[in-house]
């Protein structure tokens, strides 16, 4: 029993140890259907968890300067409420919760991949989207950023492909000049 045992923790830090490596850590996340016969995945990451907050922000801004707006203006009037800005507080509350609630589903469903073939972007939780172009046709990948994603230490890696799509983009990705490195080696790569 003690040998079992023993002979079966080898087994699971050797099972670690090579789902720790790129490539294999990277294919796992990936669902099988894909990729295609020989298409090796050199990388698969979801955007920072930074992306619920960067996508939200808009919404926040908009919520606390309505609250602002209305802490100031509610008193003027008479709404025939008892407590008005309570009442505007937590409606500004529930849209905030309601649209990180929302960003949250879409980092879910985001997942950007590069494979020694093709670059990919899959997102969507009920209806999955898949934007995929083959390394050959992109033309250049680009790292941006903007300033509050560069606060938050992650970038925009932006694809310009021969035919325009309509997100041809990695959004904010962690370590984004590792990340555009791998893309950058990989395009060298196809174009050989």
């Amino acid at each position: 029993m003690t040998h079992d045992k023993r002979a079966m923790s080898d087994d699971t830090v050797h099972a670690s140890a090579e789902s720790a490596t790129p490539a294999a850590g990277a294919k796992a996340g990936v669902p099988q259907q894909l990729l295609n016969e020989g298409e090796v995945v050199i990388l698969a990451i979801k955007p920072s968890v930074w992306f619920v907050i960067l996508n939200a922000w808009p919404a926040i801004a908009v919520a606390a300067a309505v609250m602002a707006l209305g802490y100031v203006f509610l008193p003027m009037f008479d709404l025939g409420l008892d407590y008005p800005r309570r009442t505007l507080a937590m409606l500004c509350v529930a849209a905030v919760l309601m649209q990180l609630f929302i960003s949250s589903c879409q980092w879910t469903g985001r997942l950007y991949v590069l494979t020694n073939v093709r670059v990919l972007r899959v997102r969507g939780v009920f209806r999955v989207d898949v934007f995929q172009c083959p390394l050959r046709n992109v033309r250049q990948a680009t790292l941006a950023g903007t300033r509050l994603e560069r606060l938050c230490g992650v970038g925009t890696i932006v694809f310009d492909v021969e035919t325009p799509t309509e997100e041809p983009c990695w959004f904010h990705v962690a370590r984004p000049g590792e990340v555009n490195d791998m893309v950058q080696e990989a395009l060298r790569k196809a174009r050989r």
